[in-house]
Protein backbone atom coordinates (compact mmCIF):
# COMPACT_ATOMS: atom_id res chain seq x y z
CA UNK A 1 0.00 0.00 0.00
CA UNK A 2 2.70 2.35 0.62
CA UNK A 3 4.37 1.89 -2.63
CA UNK A 4 1.20 2.13 -3.92
CA UNK A 5 1.05 5.97 -2.63
CA UNK A 6 4.65 6.54 -2.82
CA UNK A 7 5.25 6.58 1.29
CA UNK A 8 7.18 4.56 3.42
CA UNK A 9 5.41 2.63 5.93
CA UNK A 10 7.34 1.82 9.46
CA UNK A 11 5.37 0.15 12.30
CA UNK A 12 5.72 1.79 15.57
CA UNK A 13 8.09 0.46 17.99
CA UNK A 14 6.45 -2.08 20.28
CA UNK A 15 5.33 -0.72 23.47
CA UNK A 16 5.95 2.65 22.11
CA UNK A 17 2.19 3.94 21.54
CA UNK A 18 3.91 7.49 21.26
CA UNK A 19 5.53 6.49 17.96
CA UNK A 20 2.06 6.47 16.38
CA UNK A 21 0.54 9.83 17.39
CA UNK A 22 3.71 11.70 16.42
CA UNK A 23 3.64 9.95 12.76
CA UNK A 24 -0.11 10.42 12.28
CA UNK A 25 0.30 14.01 13.27
CA UNK A 26 3.09 14.52 10.61
CA UNK A 27 1.35 13.21 8.22
CA UNK A 28 -2.17 15.10 8.78
CA UNK A 29 -0.72 17.95 9.03
CA UNK A 30 0.84 17.69 5.25
CA UNK A 31 -2.31 16.60 3.47
CA UNK A 32 -4.77 19.30 2.15
CA UNK A 33 -7.87 19.42 4.87
CA UNK A 34 -10.77 18.80 2.03
CA UNK A 35 -8.30 15.77 1.28
CA UNK A 36 -7.92 14.16 5.08
CA UNK A 37 -10.09 10.86 5.44
CA UNK A 38 -11.66 10.02 8.87
CA UNK A 39 -11.85 6.75 10.69
CA UNK A 40 -15.62 6.39 11.47
CA UNK A 41 -14.65 3.53 13.89
CA UNK A 42 -13.03 6.15 15.82
CA UNK A 43 -15.90 8.50 15.21
CA UNK A 44 -18.75 6.36 16.17
CA UNK A 45 -16.51 5.50 19.26
CA UNK A 46 -16.31 9.14 20.02
CA UNK A 47 -20.23 10.32 19.18
CA UNK A 48 -21.29 7.13 21.35
CA UNK A 49 -19.48 8.57 24.23
CA UNK A 50 -20.80 11.90 23.82
CA UNK A 51 -24.50 10.57 23.58
CA UNK A 52 -23.91 9.22 26.83
CA UNK A 53 -23.83 12.75 28.50
CA UNK A 54 -26.86 14.23 29.48
CA UNK A 55 -28.47 17.47 28.25
CA UNK A 56 -28.28 19.18 24.94
CA UNK A 57 -24.16 17.58 24.25
CA UNK A 58 -26.12 13.81 25.21
CA UNK A 59 -29.09 14.60 22.16
CA UNK A 60 -26.44 15.77 19.62
CA UNK A 61 -24.10 13.13 20.61
CA UNK A 62 -26.92 10.73 20.00
CA UNK A 63 -27.84 12.60 16.38
CA UNK A 64 -24.00 12.33 15.06
CA UNK A 65 -24.53 8.40 16.38
CA UNK A 66 -27.45 8.03 14.88
CA UNK A 67 -26.15 9.88 11.58
CA UNK A 68 -22.73 7.39 11.26
CA UNK A 69 -24.78 4.62 11.39
CA UNK A 70 -27.30 5.90 8.49
CA UNK A 71 -23.59 6.11 6.74
CA UNK A 72 -23.14 2.75 7.38
CA UNK A 73 -26.37 1.78 5.93
CA UNK A 74 -25.94 3.73 2.80
CA UNK A 75 -22.48 2.24 2.34
CA UNK A 76 -23.57 -1.12 2.44
CA UNK A 77 -26.42 -0.29 -0.03
CA UNK A 78 -23.55 0.51 -2.77
CA UNK A 79 -24.34 4.69 -2.29
CA UNK A 80 -21.91 6.44 -3.80
CA UNK A 81 -23.09 9.88 -2.82
CA UNK A 82 -22.91 11.12 0.59
CA UNK A 83 -23.32 15.10 -0.17
CA UNK A 84 -26.88 14.89 1.79
CA UNK A 85 -25.56 12.84 5.01
CA UNK A 86 -22.45 15.20 5.07
CA UNK A 87 -24.65 18.15 5.35
CA UNK A 88 -26.65 16.63 7.71
CA UNK A 89 -23.53 15.92 9.87
CA UNK A 90 -22.12 19.42 9.03
CA UNK A 91 -25.51 21.01 10.72
CA UNK A 92 -25.83 18.50 13.69
CA UNK A 93 -21.91 19.76 14.39
CA UNK A 94 -22.38 23.12 13.95
CA UNK A 95 -25.55 22.76 16.53
CA UNK A 96 -22.62 21.28 19.15
CA UNK A 97 -20.08 24.05 18.68
CA UNK A 98 -22.68 26.44 19.39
Amino acid sequence: MGEHYGVAVLPARPGRPQDKAKVEVGVHDSVDVNKRQVCWAHLLRDFTRISERSGAAGQIGRRLLGLGCVMFRWRGRGCKNYEPLQRRLRTALQRGAA
